[in-house]
Parts: structure tokens; sequence; C-alpha cells
């Protein structure tokens, strides 16, 4: 016959075991929340003052307008002069790293875009130009 303390004690401690782990486990499961990257932000768009999925407008310091699409979860972006010149295609091997390609590189900052090809830099800002 077993003691009526001992299945007491068994009890408490097991229901003091499951308490414990349930804390554990919600404190576990916190994760700090952090801003979206910019490249996130553009990759989860589905439309934009251009009403083309993915495309945004930018507008060059040196006076130049370029279409920018975000792919692959913000890690390809393929950019433009204009709607239907074909694209320079850029890739990041991580989020929120600069972009390369064939002829050039790219950056995106906040909501500036510098675009780096043969030498000469361009510093381009998101705009709603169409």
């Amino acid at each position: 016959m077993k003691n009526k303390s001992s299945t007491t004690f068994r009890y408490g401690t097991a229901t003091l075991a499951l308490a414990m782990l349930a804390t554990v486990t919600a404190c576990s499961k916190e994760e700090r929340e952090r801003a979206p990257s910019e490249q996130e932000i553009h990759s989860m768009d589905n439309a934009t003052r251009s009403a083309e999925v993915g495309r945004h407008p930018y507008r060059c310091s040196d006076g130049s307008k370029v279409y920018v699409d975000f792919k692959d979860a913000g890690l390809t972006l393929e950019y433009r002069t204009s709607k239907t010149t074909p694209p320079q295609v850029l890739t990041a091997p991580s989020q929120g790293l600069q972009f390369f390609g064939e002829h050039g590189t790219a950056i995106v900052r906040n909501q500036n875009l510098i675009l780096e090809e043969a030498g000469v830099t361009r510093t381009c800002t998101r705009d709603g130009w169409e």
C-alpha cells in the first residue's frame, strides 16, 4: 500500500515540473521583434503605386529614373531604366547585404538605392512617378 504523503509529493512535484516547463516554453517562444529590412518590405509588396506587382520606381541623383523589382525573398534585385528595357540582375548572399551583378552593385539603405556601374555611383530615392 502506498503512503499518502508519498503520492501527494509525487503529484505536487509533477505539477511543479509541468508549471516550470510551461513557463520555460512560453519564455523561449518570445522572440525579439525587429523591424523588417527594406528588402523584406519590397519583396512582400503585392502592389505599388506603379500598379505592377513588386515594381518600385526610383528617381536618381543624376535625374534618371529606374524601375526596381525585388524577387526571391529580397535576395534578387532587377533594375531597368524603362519598362521595356532588359533588366540588370543583381543578387545578395543574404538580406541586408550588398547586391552584386555582372555590370555593377547596389546597396539598399532606408528609402535609398545606391547603384554603382562602371565606376559611376548614383543614389536613387523611392518615388511615385509613372
